[in-house]
């Protein structure tokens, strides 16, 4: 595994470099966190070279792959930061104790699905609040896969509209993870993220009556890091 971390290394110190001798002013560095979607900035404000609409999808890839440094996280896990992980950990069982029990007792009550919907965003509100001073995977995953839970839960009550919404906050905490991860030469949880962040989008394709726009954003970037991943992948093999 540290080989394969000097190896991404190399490529990323041989592609800023190669970057900088063919620099452009209008080149400006890919920050995740400030156009998550690629679409804040013109992509020839990221990349130099010939953008198509056929090529779009690995030009956004091959962008990802030259800012990985930039992007590592930053930050360390306080004190703060476990009680708050320890305190969404809790709130998650609870909530997954309480959906098999709800079907086990046949109530599927209103009242009784918003006690377990209250677990479930409790469990979120103290992951966000922890990722406020840490990002890293290990937390952002949770975050994408409770976010997912969430928008299953909707769906199955046919509330398309927050279900859509719920698997909108899915889709940005799986990109974070699995570029994180990738940052960090943590290739086996990028792949992790990966596969959740295709699971989520096969949810997403289910509904019919949300704008095709939204959600055709959700699976063009599901494409994006698909080819991102197997960049890495590849360097590594």
């Amino acid at each position: 595994m540290v080989e394969k971390g000097r190896v991404v290394r190399d490529i990323l110190m041989q592609g800023r470099e190669v970057m900088q001798l063919t620099k452009l002013d209008k080149i400006i560095p890919y920050e995740i966190d400030l156009d998550l979607y690629m679409d804040n900035n013109p992509l020839d404000m990221y990349y130099e070279g010939v953008i198509t609409d056929k090529n779009v999808e690995n030009v956004k890839a091959q962008i990802l792959m030259n800012n990985l440094e930039i992007n590592k996280p930053a930050g360390g896990k306080s004190t703060y930061y476990v009680e708050r992980t320890e305190r969404a950990d809790f709130e998650y069982e609870t909530y997954l104790f309480q959906k098999p029990y709800t079907n086990k007792m046949q109530n599927d009550s209103e009242e009784w699905f918003e006690r377990r919907m209250i677990s479930l965003q409790n469990s979120l509100d103290e992951r966000e609040k922890a990722e406020m001073e840490c990002h890293i995977p290990e937390n952002e995953r949770p975050l994408a896969t409770g976010y997912k839970d969430k928008g299953d839960e909707y769906f199955g009550k046919k509330r398309q509209g927050e279900a859509m919404e719920a698997y909108e906050e899915s889709a940005e905490w799986n990109m974070k993870a699995i570029y994180h991860a990738a940052a960090l030469n943590d290739f086996q949880e990028m792949n992790r993220c990966m596969s959740l962040f295709k699971e989520m989008g096969e949810e997403v394709k289910k509904l019919e009556k949300i704008d095709l726009d939204r959600r055709n954003k959700i699976e063009t970037m599901i494409k994006v890091y698909e080819k991102f991943v197997d960049l890495i992948n590849t360097s590594v093999a």
